[in-house]
């Protein structure tokens, strides 16, 4: 019986999970018509995206079309792996190399050239040359150099949905006395750092140290489908494996709650997905 009353409960916290990413939502779609007049009042924060790992021009592109005051993208590269990459971003973007003074609030090494853009349409594009190191050293090596207070650190093949970058940014400021790390839960899994708390506990690689908070919304996607999706399915099969299984045994009444169960959450899921699409 303990499983019956586990399976009701975990109903119940998917059905307010998915409540509570349609409030959300919604909070973004007004937040959006509200932009223009929050900017002229208040003044957004800034926001800086980090690209440490797998950055690709295309990636670039489309994060640089994101219409938001204080922007910028900060993409590291590797130059001796990745010379015909620099080499087009340079041309690109018109890239020249300046001066590199680490500021000495995160660990660096191995930064042989900084990029920044003469032309003044692509002036929130920065580019860091970083010999091979890890992950975690080329956010540091980033963040560094981020003008803004808010990072942003994106994987490969991931952008943005530019109308919900200023509902995200919004977010982190009214809960920011209360959190380092805000997680986005939805479409892509993207998490936002507040840029003083994370220099404060040592890097990216004590990010875990770091007080967070988990919001069933969507800021990013991946234009690669086939990234997405495959923990659901496999838990999917496993509750319906386990539904049969219970009726094989003549167990009707428990495997027809765990049917139900699956079923309930089949439909959570696919109203999550709605939610995320911004399909409200």
């Amino acid at each position: 019986m303990w499983l019956m009353g586990v399976l009701v409960l975990l109903s119940v916290g998917a059905t307010v999970w998915l409540r509570w990413a349609v409030l959300l939502s919604e909070a973004q779609r007004l937040q959006q018509m509200m932009m223009g007049v929050q900017c002229d009042v208040t003044g957004p924060e800034g926001l800086s995206v980090i690209l440490a790992e797998g950055c690709s021009e295309e990636q670039i592109e489309q994060l640089l079309m994101v219409e938001y005051p204080r922007y910028e993208v900060v993409a590291v590269v590797d130059g001796g792996a990745q010379g015909e990459l620099l080499r087009r971003l340079r041309s690109r973007y018109q890239l020249i190399a300046v001066a590199y003074r680490p500021t000495g609030d995160f660990p660096t090494c191995g930064v042989p050239a900084l990029y920044r853009s003469r032309r003044r349409c692509f002036r929130r594009l920065v580019v860091l040359d970083v010999a091979r190191a890890e992950r975690v050293v080329r956010m540091d090596v980033a963040a560094d150099v981020a003008a803004y207070d808010y990072l942003l650190p994106l994987g490969a093949e991931v952008c943005l949905w530019k109308e919900r970058v200023g509902w995200l940014v919004e977010e982190m400021r009214c809960r920011e006395a209360h959190v380092a790390r805000l997680t986005c839960a939805l479409g892509a899994s993207v998490s936002l750092y507040v840029r003083w708390r994370v220099s404060e506990a040592g890097g990216f690689a004590h990010r875990r140290r770091l007080s967070w908070r988990v919001l069933p919304a969507a800021v990013a996607k991946s234009y690669n489908p086939r990234l997405q999706g495959y923990a659901g399915r496999m838990f999917g099969v496993l509750v319906a494996g386990m539904a049969v299984g219970l009726m094989l045994l003549g167990r009707w009444y428990e495997g027809g709650v765990v049917g139900v169960t699956a079923g309930i959450w089949w439909l959570v899921g696919i109203r999550l997905r709605q939610v995320g699409c911004g399909e409200v």
